[in-house]
């Protein structure tokens, strides 16, 4: 029995807790020009700074995406979830065949080929 207001009953909230592998220690500061800043701002897109410097870095450079891609992307996004929802119940009440697990995952692949295309990642 738990008994409500006892630790084992609450979550933790906040962020989860990284590895220790995981967690970044250091630190590294950078000076520009203001024309290196625009021009850094320009090919990041809308990832933050330090995400599109550092993968720079690991030369892991994401693709700039442009309004119309991130908005296939949400879109695509919320199809996915709609899927699992489905997948969950029908799972659930046990009406899962074998035609509609075949349906659902066979979208389920199409819609991440085509995330893949937007971000164009090869597979």
């Amino acid at each position: 029995m738990i008994i409500v207001g006892s630790p084992s009953a609450r979550r933790k909230a906040g962020r989860p807790v990284l590895p220790e592998a995981d967690k970044r220690h250091h630190a590294v500061m950078v000076r520009l020009s203001d024309a290196e800043l625009a021009l850094l701002d320009e090919r990041r897109g809308n990832l933050q700074r330090g995400s599109w410097l550092r993968a720079a870095a690991l030369e892991a450079v994401p693709p700039k995406l442009s309004g119309l891609d991130v908005e296939a992307l949400r879109l695509l996004s919320h199809l996915s979830n709609n899927i699992n929802q489905i997948a969950h119940r029908m799972n659930a009440q046990g009406g899962f065949d074998v035609s509609d697990r075949q349906a659902v995952n066979s979208t389920a692949e199409a819609i991440g080929q085509i995330r893949q295309d937007i971000l164009g990642i090869s597979p």
